[in-house]
């Protein structure tokens, strides 16, 4: 049976379920989020997991609901991608129903070089390497093997494939930048299941951050949240699963208290994926660590605060990370508290009796070892699991050895793009990447396809039938004010989803102009940060008009105007 494809939408960097994950509210266990995610997977629906602040612009304050005439501008919204004209909606095509199947050739051994972005198929028969965007994951525990593919659309790749910003968050077929797009290819013809674009989206909206509105307290005084803050990056391929660390921050400003964690979330590439066990590592290195930014698992060490001597962790930690590198599979274990942490890194020899899955790299070094030069302190190296080839690497130049009573040097090649220690995440090692190469060449622009163009605007009362049908917008009674007071509440927060339903909302019970004049200015700034320039401005026109001489509304509609005149222009 045919499915639709999985996306993982990578909010502000946290694993998205009932609750925000944070020790002042309602924690949900890290080991029960796994499971979550590993369900949420196999039933193919949509789970959050996050991303680097870095990879997208921090939410912008809009003006308050009652904003007038002498109100300050605000700022301007981080800049977006301009929506492409004209615009045309975007369509489904019916699925495949049948392709020819796949003609198998010789087995030609090889290994797949991983970075965030692009995969690297190199095999041992000496043909070039094979570049292509995303990750392409062959899974050999079935016959014939399955096929996946990921996309990461962090902010840089949304802009690169020209993805349009949604006029409305609620929008079909819309995800979120900084998400995780899943498809699997038919084992037995290598056809996608579904033929259409390879994001199967038709704009990409600013995921939510999570946060906490003001909080009144018993003496009626008003306390501000902090904005929450969080930071995730991916850290390692291992098992299948594409793994991220990182830390968050509850914002919880209310009386002063403020409180960290580190976290760690995964993404299952394949179906089933192994488990991971640290049973039989030892530690071998501590070191101090706080949050601020996301210190990288590899190189062990590196970015973190000075060693410690006293290893204490045990089982307390909240995140763990495993990879495999020079020969050992690894577990990076961080525990934050308050503004300041510990990290420990473990390990055990990668061996064929304990690997991880098939396709992991644990061979046993040794035959290769003098030959490759495997002691050098900055060479990368794997093994195939079979112990019949090698793949070294000192940053970008790469080497492939063949075993035997001598190892051979087989080729050496360079990926400028792909820096074995700071950029590879991971490897993985097959008796035959002849069908993956195949599949590769059979959708070459799969991952690198022409942006998809998002209808120009979407009436409000549309919207909000959209957001409604996903009950994200609450039904208490609330005057037009208090909607809109809650939808500024949730945007300086950064809650763009739900402030956009809480404006919307407004709109349908407000009765004087000045309200609905607020909650449409509102709403033309939070199209204006998606990117939907075309319906930011039809925002910002209704606002003039429940509100002639606004000047605050008028000298942002003039902006936008020029920018998108100048945009033609280009």
């Amino acid at each position: 049976m045919l499915q639709a494809p999985r996306f993982i939408a990578v909010t502000s960097r946290r694993v998205t379920v009932a609750a925000p994950r944070a020790r002042a509210y309602t924690p949900v266990p890290r080991r029960e989020l796994a499971g979550l995610i590993a369900l949420a997977l196999l039933v193919g629906c949509d789970t959050q997991i996050n991303t680097p602040a870095s990879s997208r612009a921090s939410p912008e304050l809009a003006a308050p609901p009652d904003v007038s005439s002498s109100a300050p501008e605000p700022s301007p919204p981080p800049s977006a991608p301009v929506e492409r004209e004209p615009p045309t909606p975007a369509t489904t095509p019916p699925p495949v129903t049948s392709a020819p199947p796949l003609e198998r050739g010789a087995p030609t051994p090889g290994f797949v070089i991983y970075t965030r972005e692009q995969s690297v198929v190199v095999g041992l028969d000496g043909a070039p390497p094979l570049i292509a965007e995303g990750l392409w994951v062959q899974d050999d525990r079935a016959d014939p093997p399955p096929i996946s593919h990921a996309l990461v659309l962090s902010e840089a790749r949304v802009t690169a494939l020209g993805l349009a910003g949604c006029p409305c968050m609620a929008l079909a077929d819309s995800c979120a930048r900084d998400s995780v797009q899943l498809r699997r290819l038919d084992p037995e013809t290598g056809a996608l299941q579904r033929e259409r674009s390879a994001r199967d989206c038709a704009c990409v909206h600013r995921p939510d951050d999570w946060g906490f509105p003001p909080m009144v307290d018993k003496d009626g005084e008003k306390w501000e949240a902090c904005e929450a803050g969080s930071d995730e990056g991916i850290a390692s391929l291992v098992a299948g699963t594409l793994a991220l660390n990182g830390w968050d921050w509850n914002g919880a400003c209310y009386g002063g208290l403020s409180v960290y964690d580190a976290m760690d979330s995964g993404y299952a590439l394949v179906e089933s994926p192994p488990s991971l066990s640290s049973e039989g590592m030892r530690v071998v290195a501590c070191h101090d660590m706080g949050p601020a930014f996301v210190e990288p698992p590899w190189p062990i060490g590196q970015g973190a605060y000075e060693p410690i001597d006293d290893c204490e962790l045990g089982d307390g930690y909240e995140s763990e990370i495993f990879m495999i590198r020079r020969g050992y599979l690894w577990a990076v274990r961080d525990d934050i508290g308050f503004a300041h942490g510990t990290r420990e890194s473990w390990r055990r020899p990668a061996r064929p009796g304990s690997c991880p899955s098939v396709n992991d790299a644990c061979g046993d070094p040794a035959p290769f070892r003098k030959r490759a030069r495997l002691g050098r302190q900055t060479r990368e190296f794997w093994i195939a699991t079979d112990g019949g080839m090698a793949l070294t690497a000192m940053g970008r130049a790469y080497a492939l050895w063949s075993a035997g009573d001598e190892p051979e040097l087989v080729r050496e090649f360079t990926l400028p793009a792909a820096d074995a220690t700071h950029e590879v995440i991971g490897v993985r090692v097959h008796a035959d990447v002849s069908r993956l190469r195949a599949l590769i060449q059979r959708h070459p622009g799969l991952g690198a396809e022409d942006g998809v163009t998002a209808p120009a605007t979407v009436e409000p009362a549309r919207c909000l039938e959209l957001h409604a049908d996903g009950a994200r917008v609450e039904q208490a009674p609330r005057s037009a004010r208090a909607w809109g007071d809650d939808c500024f509440a949730r945007m300086g927060i950064g809650h763009w989803y739900s402030a956009e339903g809480s404006c919307l909302q407004g709109l349908q019970v407000a009765s004087e102009d000045k309200t609905r004049g607020a909650l449409l200015y509102n709403l033309g700034r939070l199209a204006e940060a998606q990117g939907a320039d075309v319906q930011a401005m039809t925002h910002y026109r209704a606002s003039l008009t429940a509100r002639p001489g606004n000047r605050t509304v008028a000298r942002r509609l003039a902006r936008i105007e020029r920018k998108t005149q100048r945009a033609s222009a280009e």
